[in-house]
């Protein structure tokens, strides 16, 4: 047998000898790559992965490469109680309109049940609630992991409903005032359950306050962290339902009492005040013989859903002059007539080629079923996107996609832990 050749130390050493890159140089060479690229890059070696995988870098990488695809952001509903010794842990997720999930994020409490539900999704970030603290509520940026603690209390103005509040429904919303950079958290407090309350100067019996996310100014950050009181709705909101975000305004539709007359209320976040309530298409055109569904945001268009033989979309063209146009309409006849006027429907975008996506859920032993469609109006057919068996709030959105490759899987709770890991 031939003796077994003696492997060169020489190539050793040359290899040790090798110059070592600077992270901050690889860094700004990877920057460039598309992320469908960089997920190959992983795969080179450890130090590569965790560049990669740093909150940082891939800031930096949605920055240069803004998403342009659309998303949708998918909310799981929490189990109840007599179910929550199964698995339990996702808090939402994002996909793509094939239905492919391209995020998921997690989150468990310390004794590993999940305490948490997402509420809404805007401006690239995630509104989420803590069933068991009172529902405190938090915002969670899904690409950095920041979270953003939402401040506790009442504003000053209203320091005098401090019991009305404790069991009463309570609705957080944000939006990014363009003009500004600032970001700004809307909350709605609802009073009318309370035995307490008999201010007569607020007869919606709501609250409304606002707050500025994250201040950088020194001077009125001190202002900008406490809940500012505001003047009240003019008329009684929705809240937690039908609520839209466009640009820095909110729109509300309004409660049962006078939904039927599909006006809708908005607040401006810049200004900080109530606009003019506006009346919807089913009571400014004398032609419109449906009911009103709801509101959408549709390719950053307010929408008043009608609900008729079909479903129409009505887009408003000029809010001063009141304009409506109606500019789709979703033929039904492939819903159950009863599910069709008892359940949600909800559109969510216009693609480039005239198909909406669409939300619509469904009861299922005591969950809410969302299913996501394709409806194409030149076939007056549909497709199947995906099902979601527990669904919760689900938003239009562009958060979070090139992350996604980096880091398919999350938690609000231990990504530094998972960092150092």
């Amino acid at each position: 047998m031939a003796p077994r050749r003696k492997r060169s130390s020489a190539g050793r050493r040359d290899k040790q000898d090798l110059p070592s890159i600077p992270l901050d140089m690889i860094s700004e060479t990877l920057l460039p790559f598309p992320a469908k690229d960089l997920c190959r890059f992983r795969l080179v070696c450890r130090s590569w992965r965790s560049l990669l995988s740093d909150k940082d870098f891939i800031a930096a990488h949605m920055r240069r490469h803004p998403p342009d695809e659309a998303l949708i952001v998918v909310g799981h509903a929490k189990r109840r109680y007599k179910d929550s010794c199964r698995p339990d842990t996702i808090l939402c997720e994002i996909m793509d309109i094939s239905g492919r999930v391209v995020k998921r994020i997690h989150s468990t409490g310390a004794d590993g049940i999940r305490n948490d539900t997402m509420v809404y999704a805007h401006a690239n970030l995630i509104c989420i609630a803590n069933v068991t603290t009172n529902k405190s509520y938090r915002l969670l940026d899904p690409v950095s992991g920041v979270e953003y603690p939402v401040p506790d209390g009442l504003a000053e103005e209203h320091a005098s409903h401090k019991h009305d509040i404790s069991h009463n429904q309570t609705f957080y919303v944000f939006g990014l005032v363009s003009s500004t950079g600032e970001r700004k958290v809307l909350r709605v407090l609802d009073t009318s359950w309370s035995n307490t309350t008999t201010d007569d100067s607020n007869p919606t019996r709501q609250l409304c306050e606002v707050f500025t996310l994250g201040s950088s100014s020194s001077s009125s950050a001190t202002q900008h962290q406490i809940w500012r009181g505001k003047k009240a709705p003019p008329n009684r909101l929705a809240v937690g339902i039908n609520v839209v975000v466009i640009g820095s305004i909110v729109y509300f539709s309004l409660a049962d009492s006078v939904r039927t007359q599909d006006y809708v209320a908005s607040f401006d976040l810049e200004t900080e005040e109530w606009k003019p309530t506006l009346p919807g298409p089913l009571s400014a055109n004398a032609g419109a013989t449906g009911h009103f569904g709801s509101i959408a945001s549709l390719n950053d268009s307010l929408v008043v859903v009608e609900r008729d033989i079909s479903i129409n979309l009505w887009f408003l063209m000029d809010f001063e002059k009141c304009l409506w146009v109606k500019q789709h309409t979703i033929q039904v006849d492939f819903y159950n007539s009863y599910a069709f006027w008892k359940k949600e429907f909800r559109p969510l975008l216009v693609l480039d080629d005239g198909r909406i996506l669409f939300l619509y859920k469904e009861d299922d032993k005591g969950y809410n079923r969302g299913l996501i469609r394709i409806y194409d109006p030149r076939t007056n057919t549909r497709t199947e996107v995906a099902e979601i068996k527990r669904c919760g709030a689900v938003e239009h959105s562009t958060i979070g996609h090139s992350s996604s490759c980096f880091d398919p899987d999350s938690s609000t709770s231990s990504c530094e832990d998972r960092q150092a890991a």
